[in-house]
């Protein structure tokens, strides 16, 4: 089972049918007691870092999250859930995430978020990306993670930004695989086999 992580920042019934598409049964949850009985965990969210910060703290998510990466389990950040599982972000003042993805949210007014579908560059050894041609459009929303070290997808906004990275057994999009048709299903279903 997959524990879809509700922050209440994000409707997550279309990520839940996706997964239920692809034969998999996602519960959408706020309590860390079933986070933890499930299989796959998975953090989507939309907005400020700073109300992800607080809605992640507020429900113990960050444990959860980092209490499933050290068992072992499959995580995926999608979005705002990208930033949030990252080390630390400036958007809105300074802020630390999960960390338990290498990178720092560096957010600038000079350079607006992406927002729309975007073409991006994928490493073909990343399992997110099996099976998915490159350059492949995906819908990103409020999107600037600008370092782009250890990215296994990068897209082009105002210079390079990360689209997607992998540690270990964490992984994370910048763009909404669910809202990015069938590429994006396609990682969602890669994530299932990790």
């Amino acid at each position: 089972m997959i524990a879809l992580c509700d922050t209440g920042l994000i409707n997550l019934k279309s990520l839940q049918r996706a997964f239920e598409h692809l034969g998999h049964m996602a519960v959408i949850t706020a309590r860390t007691d079933e986070i933890s009985c499930c299989d796959q965990v998975v953090l989507c969210a939309a907005g400020s870092f700073k109300e992800g910060f607080d809605a992640m703290r507020k429900n113990r998510f960050d444990r959860a999250l980092r209490a499933a990466a050290a068992a072992g389990k499959p995580v995926l950040g999608i979005g705002l859930g990208m930033q949030l599982l990252c080390s630390d972000s400036n958007e809105g003042g300074l802020f630390k995430g999960a960390s338990l993805l290498p990178h720092s949210v560096q957010y600038s007014k000079a350079c607006p978020p992406a927002d729309g579908f975007y073409s991006t560059k994928t490493d073909p050894e990343c399992a997110l990306f099996r099976g998915i041609e490159q350059a492949s459009f995906f819908y990103f929303q409020n999107a600037f993670v600008r370092d782009t070290a250890d990215a296994c997808a990068v897209a082009e906004h105002y210079g390079d930004f990360c689209a997607a990275a992998v540690n270990g057994t964490v992984s994370a999009t910048a763009f909404y695989p669910h809202k990015s048709g069938e590429a994006g299903i396609r990682v969602l279903a890669n994530f299932l086999e990790m």
